[in-house]
């Protein structure tokens, strides 16, 4: 588990909370991820009082725009435990209702080759016409493409450090994870190329400590870091200036719908070289950070709604598999009926 240290007003109840729980024999890394954000949230609006009621939850809750409903759902029943704890030790908490568990619609905008191409041109002018002092712009090409690159979430790419780049042995080595499992990811040769570039141009800078293993890879201007925020900011200017139409700010198309299509391309890429999709499944699970494969495996639906000619090559693979299995149940039966 990471040792990340709460540091909110409701650091003592989440480190009871994550004592119970650990008693319990309960696996922490899920809950202690969602604790992780509450106490994020609470430090950011400098909450600076325990006692949490009904319109705290209303406008924590207004924060979850990017949240599909299932993981609102498992934070609401995270706040439920919480509270009710608080409750034990004289909080007078508000303990929320968890939401009925509605059945999601959502379906992430997946880019054609064409167009993740025309994003990567579109960005690399607007980065050439920046001249701010503090601008995270220079950065973008290269973390877009590496986005692409390698599936990562941007919360990964942009807490990257310079040690964590290995080309030496061709891999990243993500530390701050969504689920506080560390991975290591592949690097191919043209993104190493594209990184290698951004630091040559990163050195032009002349920030002091740019080059130390522990300072952040991928910077501003000034040196410092890069907000999650601002990477979405650049990524919807790009997609104005190539006239893609956004539905909304949950729907898409969004910067974190690269991560997505990159999984579908890579299926489909898999699929196009004979390599059984379901067997490649389980690379992309690991690659992309899932705790299970059921997690991915949401992607080969994708994967076959853009490129129809692979559901002939799984027919094909399934009509196999079926045909052995009935064989081997006639032999069976034949071999037990004369027996």
């Amino acid at each position: 588990m990471s040792s990340y240290k709460y540091k909110s007003i409701l650091a003592p109840y989440i480190s009871k909370l994550l004592d119970l729980k650990k008693s319990a024999g309960v696996d922490l890394v899920s809950i202690s991820y969602t604790l992780r954000t509450f106490d994020n949230y609470l430090c950011k609006i400098n909450q600076e009082d325990p006692h949490l009621d009904s319109k705290f939850f209303i406008k924590w809750h207004s924060s979850l725009l990017n949240d599909s409903p299932g993981t609102i759902r498992n934070k609401f029943s995270v706040w439920r435990q919480l509270t009710s704890l608080m409750r034990r030790y004289g909080c007078i908490c508000y303990i929320p209702e968890i939401p009925k568990n509605l059945k999601s619609d959502f379906s992430p905008y997946i880019y054609t080759k064409e167009q993740i191409h025309s994003i990567f041109l579109t960005c690399d002018r607007l980065a050439l016409q920046s001249h701010n002092s503090n601008s995270a712009l220079f950065a973008m090409p290269s973390l877009f493409r590496l986005l692409y690159s390698t599936g990562m979430r941007v919360s990964e790419a942009i807490s990257l450090k310079n040690k964590d780049i290995n080309f030496d042995q061709h891999y990243i080595h993500l530390r701050e994870t969504k689920n506080d499992h560390e991975r290591l990811i592949p690097l191919c040769k043209s993104m190493e190329d594209v990184l290698i570039q951004y630091i040559d141009y990163r050195k032009k800078l002349k920030v002091r400590g740019m080059e130390s293993s522990n300072h952040l890879f991928f910077v501003k201007t000034n040196g410092t870091k890069i907000s999650h925020y601002s990477v979405g900011v650049y990524f919807h200017n790009v997609l104005e200036e190539l006239g893609v139409v956004r539905t909304g700010r949950k729907e898409g198309p969004r910067v974190h719908d690269i991560r997505h299509t990159q999984a579908v391309h890579a299926l489909a890429k898999m699929a196009n070289e004979g390599i059984d999709i379901y067997t490649g499944l389980i690379y992309l699970s690991h690659s992309l950070g899932h705790l299970s494969v059921s997690s991915t495996n949401t992607y080969v639906r994708l994967t076959q709604a853009m490129y129809p000619e692979i559901n002939k090559q799984l027919s094909s693979y399934h009509e196999a598999i079926y045909q052995k299995l009935i064989n081997k149940s006639i032999n069976y039966e034949l071999k037990n009926r004369f027996r």
